[in-house]
């Protein structure tokens, strides 16, 4: 499996855009495929295998049943670990 998605693969481009998706509905917008966002590249994000997700990538994560929820719950907790801007509270 390549590490970048495959633009003649409709699933890799439909999982970049779920994930896309999912960010937007939980209010987080990413900089345009940038290593600047707060994940970073997308496209190479769903391609990396991760510990939270059983050493699966999101990719073959949304291959699964209940991979939509499986992969919302993981980007749930890591949007949950982002600082993010707005007034200090110390």
């Amino acid at each position: 499996m390549s590490n970048t998605p495959d633009p003649s693969n409709i699933s890799d481009l439909l999982a970049v855009a779920t994930v896309r998706r999912m960010l937007l509905e939980m209010g987080l917008v990413l900089q345009p495929e940038t290593s600047g966002g707060l994940i970073g590249p997308l496209g190479l994000w769903v391609m990396q295998p991760r510990v939270d997700l059983g050493g699966l990538t999101p990719l073959e994560v949304l291959k699964t049943p209940n991979g939509e929820a499986d992969l919302k719950a993981c980007l749930s907790v890591m949007a949950a670990s982002i600082e993010r801007p707005g007034p200090r509270k110390d």
